[in-house]
């Protein structure tokens, strides 16, 4: 079986998983996970991939978040609240922020 970048993450493991998607919007996401979900398919959730011990890689669907679900939806400076898709990585929420202390 061929290795994909989903099979590994910052962790020492390494599993294939059966299929990779991408949801594109919140919509598709819900649906993505209803329908595995209806069909008892195992999934994982997958952002950043920098997780060490590898909760970001699975055999089954890996749902990546990455591509399209990375904006920041709402920040309140005064409520001191982010509300964020969740392929947003902190690192960017971070740079984001920054101008606020």
């Amino acid at each position: 079986m061929k290795t994909s970048t989903h099979s590994t993450d910052a962790s020492i493991f390494e599993i294939n998983p059966a299929y990779v998607v991408y949801p594109r919007n919140q919509t598709d996401l819900v649906k993505t996970v209803k329908n595995l979900l209806s069909n008892e398919q195992c999934l994982t959730m997958r952002a950043g991939g920098t997780l060490i011990a590898g909760q970001a890689i699975g055999s089954g669907t890996i749902v990546d978040v990455s591509k399209h679900l990375t904006n920041i939806i709402k920040f309140s400076h005064k409520d001191k609240e982010v509300v964020v898709e969740p392929g947003v990585i902190q690192d960017d929420l971070n740079d984001y922020l920054k101008a606020s202390g």
